[in-house]
Order: structure tokens, then sequence, then C-alpha cells
């Protein structure tokens, strides 16, 4: 799933709502267990069982429900994923430009020097131009990183919607059948299962997410390595050009650190 401003935008609305209906339907799960007449009115054994269900499904939905709300904490993050990727391209755009302005054919002026400035100053370009690449790839390496965080996020908090999605619609239905002439213990029990089996599927969610933002921050520390590559930033800095090389430059006067070809 690649990443979309309006789609995120859209999941984290159905997310938001999502945590406000099921809090609105717990509450209302809790007020069924305690007063509906069908249920006092009905055999002790059948009662206990029934109240057994209901409370389960009340607490395992509440348990959705805080698990849910820390995860939203993050909920921004796909987004800022997303932007920073967009900085990083620009960092890429402005790194090639570099490069190209330091390819020979895009300086031909070099080519009519000569002295020991001049050589010194070709010598020099080289390092120059593959710094600039160097941060180039880093920038794009970065960029792309980012991007997949964000779809990755995106695809995360989609499948937390349709899991909280199914949450509401059993604990609605719970509440329903609690107030329904046709009550049925059986069909509490399977909610009691598939509220269950979906707080294990958040949790599998979580473990996932977790083991692939992992992942990337491996990628980050293999990114600083080649930040901080000696042979392209020596001693951790930007090549030195050595400028101090290129004054006293003559046409006429033969002895002059650089003079230039007529």
């Amino acid at each position: 799933m690649a990443f979309s401003p309006a789609q995120f935008n859209a999941v984290k609305t159905k997310v938001d709502k999502g945590i406000d209906d099921l809090e609105a339907q717990l509450a209302a799960l809790r007020t069924a267990i305690r007063l509906q007449p069908q249920v006092a009115m009905m055999p002790e054994f059948l009662r206990d069982a029934i109240e057994w269900c209901a409370e389960q499904i009340y607490r395992t939905g509440h348990h959705i429900c805080v698990t849910v709300k820390d995860i939203a904490v993050g909920i921004a993050a796909p987004l800022y994923f997303f932007a920073y990727s967009l900085e990083w391209l620009d960092v890429r755009g402005q790194a090639t430009n570099v490069v190209g302005q330091l390819k020979p054919e895009a300086m031909p002026a070099v080519n009519s020097w000569a002295g020991s400035a001049a050589v010194s100053y070709k010598s020099h370009i080289k390092p120059q131009g593959d710094a600039a690449n160097k941060i180039a790839t880093i920038a794009e390496k970065t960029s792309a990183a980012l991007a997949i965080s964000a779809a990755a996020g995106l695809a995360f908090y989609a499948a937390i919607a349709l899991l909280l999605a199914k949450v509401i619609a059993a604990v609605t239905t719970a509440v329903v059948l609690l107030g329904s002439a046709v009550l049925s213990l059986a069909g509490l029990v399977v909610f009691v299962g598939e509220l269950g089996l979906t707080t294990g599927m958040i949790s599998g969610l979580v473990t996932a997410l977790v083991a692939f933002l992992g992942s990337q921050a491996q990628n980050l520390v293999s990114l600083k390595g080649e930040a901080i590559d000696n042979s392209f930033f020596p001693g951790g800095r930007w090549p030195d050009p050595f400028t101090g090389s290129y004054h006293d430059g003559s046409v006429s006067d033969g002895d002059a650190d650089w003079s230039l070809n007529r």
C-alpha cells in the first residue's frame, strides 16, 4: 500500500471515531448486563452463564479499546514520515545539482588554466563531486526508507480500523441480544471467542510493525555509516578544496602559481 495523505486522514478518522463508538457501546453493554429484565427472569445457572459471557465481552472489549487508544497515540507518525521523505528528496535534488555542476564538461574553463594551482584545482574537483554524489545517495535511501515506513504505518492503522469496526459490531450485537426476547447464550459465546481472536490479531499487528521498524532502525545505522565514510568525508568533514593554493594568478609574468593559456 503506497502512502496517500487523503487515505491516511480517512483511516485516522475511522480510528478516532471507532474509539468513541466502542466506548459508547461498552457503556451500553455494562448497563444491559445489570438492568435487562430478560436476564433477571432466567434460571440461575443460565443467568450466571449469560452474565459471565457478557462480562467477558465487556472486559475484552475494554482491553481492546485501551490498547487501540495507546496505539493511536502514534497515529500521526506515518504522515510525518511521508513529509520528511519529501524533504529528503529535495536534499537529493540539491546534491545532484552540485554533482552536475562539478562534472568536467560543465567546467570548460579549467582547460584554460596552467600552473601548480591549476593542477591542484583539477585534482580537487572529483572529491567534491564524489562527496556531493554520496549525499545524494544517502538522501535517496533515507527518503525511500521514510516512504516505506509511512506506507507500513498507514497499512497498520488501516488494519487496526478494520479490527476496531469488527469489535464494535460484536459489542453492539451483544447489547441487542441482551435486550432481545431471543437472547442466545451460544451467540454470546461466539462473540467472546471472536473478541479473543481479535485481541490476538492486534497483538500480531503490533509485533509485525515493531519488527519492521526494527529493520528500518538497522537501515538508519547503515546510512549513518555512509555519512561518516572517511573516503568521501575525510575526518568526518567535507573534502577540503584547498582554496588557499589558487591565489597569485597571472597571464604574463611566468612565475605565478597559475596563468591562463592563450
